[in-house]
Protein backbone atom coordinates (compact mmCIF):
# COMPACT_ATOMS: atom_id res chain seq x y z
CA UNK A 1 0.00 0.00 0.00
CA UNK A 2 0.91 3.66 -0.39
CA UNK A 3 0.04 7.24 1.34
CA UNK A 4 -0.63 10.50 -0.20
CA UNK A 5 2.16 12.79 1.02
CA UNK A 6 3.15 16.58 0.44
CA UNK A 7 5.84 14.77 -1.78
CA UNK A 8 3.24 12.40 -3.88
CA UNK A 9 0.65 14.93 -4.79
CA UNK A 10 2.61 15.50 -8.09
CA UNK A 11 1.41 19.21 -8.17
CA UNK A 12 2.97 22.46 -6.81
CA UNK A 13 0.01 23.02 -3.97
CA UNK A 14 -0.67 26.54 -5.79
CA UNK A 15 -1.62 24.04 -8.82
CA UNK A 16 -4.29 21.94 -6.89
CA UNK A 17 -7.44 22.19 -8.50
CA UNK A 18 -10.06 23.46 -6.51
CA UNK A 19 -11.71 19.62 -6.55
CA UNK A 20 -9.66 16.48 -6.08
CA UNK A 21 -10.75 13.14 -6.05
CA UNK A 22 -8.01 10.98 -4.34
CA UNK A 23 -7.72 7.51 -6.50
CA UNK A 24 -8.10 4.35 -4.47
CA UNK A 25 -5.15 2.82 -6.49
CA UNK A 26 -2.04 4.00 -7.97
CA UNK A 27 0.55 2.43 -10.40
CA UNK A 28 3.83 2.49 -9.67
CA UNK A 29 6.44 1.24 -11.75
CA UNK A 30 6.66 -1.39 -13.55
CA UNK A 31 2.97 -1.32 -13.62
CA UNK A 32 2.90 -2.34 -10.10
CA UNK A 33 -0.28 -1.59 -8.56
CA UNK A 34 -0.67 -0.36 -5.13
CA UNK A 35 -3.63 0.98 -2.65
CA UNK A 36 -3.92 3.80 -1.35
CA UNK A 37 -4.56 3.45 2.79
CA UNK A 38 -3.49 6.46 4.17
CA UNK A 39 -3.08 10.09 3.76
CA UNK A 40 0.02 11.12 5.63
CA UNK A 41 1.18 13.67 7.93
CA UNK A 42 0.84 17.09 6.72
CA UNK A 43 -0.25 16.05 3.15
CA UNK A 44 -2.19 18.85 2.28
CA UNK A 45 -1.10 21.00 5.09
CA UNK A 46 -1.96 24.94 3.81
CA UNK A 47 -3.30 23.92 0.33
CA UNK A 48 -5.91 27.33 0.74
CA UNK A 49 -7.11 27.04 -3.02
CA UNK A 50 -8.45 23.49 -2.05
CA UNK A 51 -12.48 23.24 -1.80
CA UNK A 52 -13.63 19.98 -2.09
CA UNK A 53 -12.05 16.15 -1.94
CA UNK A 54 -13.16 12.80 -1.96
CA UNK A 55 -11.32 10.01 0.02
CA UNK A 56 -11.79 6.55 -1.58
CA UNK A 57 -12.99 4.07 0.56
CA UNK A 58 -9.32 2.28 1.24
CA UNK A 59 -7.80 4.92 3.14
CA UNK A 60 -7.64 3.85 6.78
CA UNK A 61 -6.01 6.68 8.70
CA UNK A 62 -5.14 10.34 8.42
CA UNK A 63 -2.27 11.98 9.46
CA UNK A 64 -1.60 15.06 11.98
CA UNK A 65 -2.55 17.97 10.63
CA UNK A 66 -3.04 16.42 6.86
CA UNK A 67 -5.40 19.07 6.46
CA UNK A 68 -4.27 22.35 8.28
CA UNK A 69 -4.80 25.69 6.99
CA UNK A 70 -6.90 24.26 4.10
CA UNK A 71 -9.24 27.57 4.66
CA UNK A 72 -11.46 26.59 1.66
CA UNK A 73 -11.89 23.37 1.83
CA UNK A 74 -15.61 23.47 2.88
CA UNK A 75 -16.43 19.71 1.30
CA UNK A 76 -14.92 16.55 2.33
CA UNK A 77 -16.41 13.03 1.73
CA UNK A 78 -14.79 10.90 4.62
CA UNK A 79 -14.83 6.50 3.63
CA UNK A 80 -16.10 4.07 6.32
CA UNK A 81 -13.10 2.58 6.09
CA UNK A 82 -11.40 5.06 8.23
CA UNK A 83 -10.10 3.55 11.35
CA UNK A 84 -8.09 6.40 12.82
CA UNK A 85 -7.93 10.70 12.38
CA UNK A 86 -4.89 11.48 13.94
CA UNK A 87 -4.74 14.93 16.10
CA UNK A 88 -4.94 17.98 14.55
CA UNK A 89 -5.72 16.54 11.36
CA UNK A 90 -8.57 19.11 10.43
CA UNK A 91 -7.12 22.51 12.58
CA UNK A 92 -7.92 25.92 10.67
CA UNK A 93 -9.70 23.22 8.06
CA UNK A 94 -13.01 24.86 6.88
CA UNK A 95 -14.58 21.89 6.69
CA UNK A 96 -14.50 21.33 10.63
CA UNK A 97 -15.10 25.34 11.45
CA UNK A 98 -18.02 24.89 9.58
CA UNK A 99 -19.40 22.14 11.73
CA UNK A 100 -21.97 23.30 14.13
CA UNK A 101 -20.96 22.63 17.95
CA UNK A 102 -21.29 19.39 20.00
CA UNK A 103 -19.96 16.09 18.84
CA UNK A 104 -18.28 16.05 15.43
CA UNK A 105 -17.72 12.65 13.44
CA UNK A 106 -15.87 11.77 10.71
CA UNK A 107 -17.05 9.08 8.74
CA UNK A 108 -17.80 6.07 11.74
CA UNK A 109 -15.21 7.95 13.81
CA UNK A 110 -16.00 10.47 16.53
CA UNK A 111 -13.63 13.27 15.96
CA UNK A 112 -14.30 15.92 18.49
CA UNK A 113 -16.58 17.63 20.90
CA UNK A 114 -16.73 20.84 19.51
CA UNK A 115 -17.69 23.66 21.91
CA UNK A 116 -18.34 23.40 25.68
CA UNK A 117 -20.23 20.33 26.46
CA UNK A 118 -23.27 20.79 28.28
CA UNK A 119 -23.77 19.17 31.90
CA UNK A 120 -24.56 15.63 32.06
CA UNK A 121 -25.01 12.45 29.40
CA UNK A 122 -23.44 12.40 26.07
CA UNK A 123 -24.46 9.74 24.20
CA UNK A 124 -22.42 8.74 21.21
CA UNK A 125 -24.43 7.46 18.06
CA UNK A 126 -24.30 3.68 17.05
CA UNK A 127 -22.24 2.56 14.66
CA UNK A 128 -19.15 4.44 15.65
CA UNK A 129 -15.99 2.24 15.74
CA UNK A 130 -13.58 4.61 17.78
CA UNK A 131 -13.06 7.48 20.40
CA UNK A 132 -10.29 9.56 19.02
CA UNK A 133 -7.36 11.70 20.10
CA UNK A 134 -8.58 14.39 22.55
CA UNK A 135 -12.24 14.11 21.66
CA UNK A 136 -13.55 15.38 25.29
CA UNK A 137 -10.09 16.21 26.15
CA UNK A 138 -10.85 19.17 29.51
CA UNK A 139 -14.51 19.12 29.40
CA UNK A 140 -15.63 19.65 32.81
CA UNK A 141 -19.33 19.56 32.56
CA UNK A 142 -19.20 15.71 31.23
CA UNK A 143 -20.90 13.54 34.39
CA UNK A 144 -21.31 9.88 32.11
CA UNK A 145 -20.57 9.39 28.05
CA UNK A 146 -22.33 6.39 26.44
CA UNK A 147 -20.59 4.76 24.40
CA UNK A 148 -22.27 2.04 21.63
CA UNK A 149 -21.25 -1.69 21.21
CA UNK A 150 -19.57 -0.79 18.40
CA UNK A 151 -16.51 1.22 19.53
CA UNK A 152 -13.41 -1.09 19.29
CA UNK A 153 -10.48 1.66 20.59
CA UNK A 154 -10.44 4.92 22.79
CA UNK A 155 -7.52 6.75 21.54
CA UNK A 156 -4.93 9.07 23.43
CA UNK A 157 -6.21 11.54 25.48
CA UNK A 158 -9.75 10.94 24.79
CA UNK A 159 -10.96 11.87 28.19
CA UNK A 160 -8.14 13.19 29.71
CA UNK A 161 -9.28 15.93 32.34
CA UNK A 162 -13.33 15.10 32.67
CA UNK A 163 -13.30 15.84 36.08
CA UNK A 164 -16.82 15.66 36.83
CA UNK A 165 -16.98 12.19 35.10
CA UNK A 166 -17.98 10.02 37.68
CA UNK A 167 -18.99 6.48 36.15
CA UNK A 168 -17.80 4.61 33.41
CA UNK A 169 -19.38 1.69 31.48
CA UNK A 170 -17.45 0.35 28.61
CA UNK A 171 -18.54 -1.85 25.90
CA UNK A 172 -17.64 -5.50 24.78
CA UNK A 173 -16.47 -4.48 21.78
CA UNK A 174 -14.05 -2.68 23.13
CA UNK A 175 -10.66 -4.10 22.40
CA UNK A 176 -7.84 -0.97 22.53
CA UNK A 177 -7.28 2.03 25.03
CA UNK A 178 -4.77 4.33 24.08
CA UNK A 179 -1.99 6.37 26.71
CA UNK A 180 -3.96 8.65 29.18
CA UNK A 181 -7.11 8.24 27.82
CA UNK A 182 -8.87 8.37 30.67
CA UNK A 183 -5.81 10.82 32.74
CA UNK A 184 -7.36 12.91 35.67
CA UNK A 185 -10.71 11.54 36.01
CA UNK A 186 -10.81 12.34 39.25
CA UNK A 187 -14.21 11.93 40.01
CA UNK A 188 -14.81 8.51 39.01
CA UNK A 189 -16.38 6.70 41.47
CA UNK A 190 -16.75 2.70 39.89
CA UNK A 191 -15.35 1.51 36.33
CA UNK A 192 -17.40 -1.64 34.51
CA UNK A 193 -15.80 -3.49 31.30
CA UNK A 194 -17.91 -5.52 29.74
CA UNK A 195 -14.89 -6.95 27.25
CA UNK A 196 -14.59 -10.71 28.52
CA UNK A 197 -10.85 -10.32 27.30
CA UNK A 198 -9.17 -6.61 29.13
CA UNK A 199 -8.58 -4.22 26.71
CA UNK A 200 -4.97 -3.44 26.03
CA UNK A 201 -2.95 -0.45 25.26
CA UNK A 202 -2.40 0.79 21.87
CA UNK A 203 0.40 2.28 20.04
CA UNK A 204 3.27 2.33 23.66
CA UNK A 205 4.83 5.35 23.74
CA UNK A 206 5.76 5.00 27.40
CA UNK A 207 5.68 2.50 30.41
CA UNK A 208 5.48 5.46 33.03
CA UNK A 209 2.18 5.11 35.03
CA UNK A 210 1.85 8.56 34.13
CA UNK A 211 1.07 7.27 30.70
CA UNK A 212 -1.16 5.03 31.91
CA UNK A 213 -5.12 4.78 31.19
CA UNK A 214 -6.10 6.02 34.12
CA UNK A 215 -2.89 8.39 35.51
CA UNK A 216 -3.86 10.74 38.04
CA UNK A 217 -6.62 8.34 39.25
CA UNK A 218 -6.45 6.57 42.88
CA UNK A 219 -7.91 3.32 41.10
CA UNK A 220 -6.93 1.26 43.95
CA UNK A 221 -9.89 3.11 45.92
CA UNK A 222 -12.56 2.18 42.78
CA UNK A 223 -14.18 -0.71 42.20
CA UNK A 224 -13.88 -2.23 38.86
CA UNK A 225 -17.04 -4.82 37.64
CA UNK A 226 -16.04 -7.17 35.04
CA UNK A 227 -17.93 -10.54 33.32
CA UNK A 228 -17.57 -13.25 36.20
CA UNK A 229 -15.53 -15.39 33.31
CA UNK A 230 -13.00 -12.72 33.14
CA UNK A 231 -12.37 -11.59 36.93
CA UNK A 232 -8.85 -13.83 36.91
CA UNK A 233 -8.05 -11.94 33.56
CA UNK A 234 -8.33 -8.58 34.63
CA UNK A 235 -6.51 -9.25 37.99
CA UNK A 236 -3.03 -10.18 36.17
CA UNK A 237 -3.71 -7.65 33.01
CA UNK A 238 -1.59 -4.91 32.81
CA UNK A 239 -2.92 -1.90 34.65
CA UNK A 240 -6.25 -3.53 35.07
CA UNK A 241 -4.98 -5.27 38.12
CA UNK A 242 -4.64 -2.22 40.40
CA UNK A 243 -8.40 -1.80 40.69
CA UNK A 244 -9.66 -2.46 44.13
CA UNK A 245 -11.70 -4.62 44.08
CA UNK A 246 -12.20 -6.20 41.27
CA UNK A 247 -15.80 -7.70 41.03
CA UNK A 248 -17.92 -9.31 38.62
CA UNK A 249 -21.48 -7.71 36.72
CA UNK A 250 -24.39 -8.92 38.18
CA UNK A 251 -25.85 -11.58 35.61
CA UNK A 252 -29.03 -9.75 34.82
CA UNK A 253 -27.42 -6.58 34.21
CA UNK A 254 -27.14 -5.64 30.66
CA UNK A 255 -25.01 -3.10 29.01
CA UNK A 256 -28.32 -1.40 27.52
CA UNK A 257 -29.90 -2.05 31.13
CA UNK A 258 -26.87 0.47 31.95
CA UNK A 259 -27.79 2.89 29.84
CA UNK A 260 -30.97 2.78 30.41
CA UNK A 261 -31.05 2.57 34.37
CA UNK A 262 -28.16 5.43 35.47
CA UNK A 263 -28.72 7.50 32.20
CA UNK A 264 -32.28 7.45 31.49
CA UNK A 265 -31.90 7.21 27.86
Amino acid sequence: TVAVTNERLGLPYNNLPASLVIPGEVTGNYGAKYQVSEIANYAFQGCDKLESLVIPNTVKKIGVYAFTGCSKLLNISFPESLEDVMGGALYECAWYDNQPDGLVYVGNLLYRYKGTAPTGTIVVRDGTKAVLDFTFSNQPNIQSVVLPESVKSIHLQAFRGCTNLTKLVLPSSLKIIENVAFANCTSLTEVTCYATIPPVRGDVVSDSPSDWFFAGVDVAKIPLYVPTESIDLYKKAEQWMFFNPILPIEPSTSYKSQWCDTWNV
